[in-house]
């Protein structure tokens, strides 16, 4: 299936939640919010979020600075 992360189009399996994407994409939770088609999905609901095809992900990433 086809996705867009940060609008850029990837592929990935048909069977993929939120949290196996994070783990595919060696992101480090801790500071990480995703959105999906504009829904902010809180982290206690990454496993359970399955990705569907076409579907827009936003990955923010918190950043110090001063």
């Amino acid at each position: 299936m086809e996705v867009y992360i940060n609008d850029e189009l990837c592929t990935y399996p048909d069977q993929i939640s939120l949290k196996d994407l994070v783990q595919e994409l060696k992101i480090s939770v801790k500071g990480t919010a995703l959105a999906v088609n504009d829904v902010v999905i809180p982290k206690l609901q990454w496993e359970q979020t399955q990705i569907s095809h076409h579907d827009k992900i936003l990955i923010i990433k918190a950043v110090q600075g001063g």
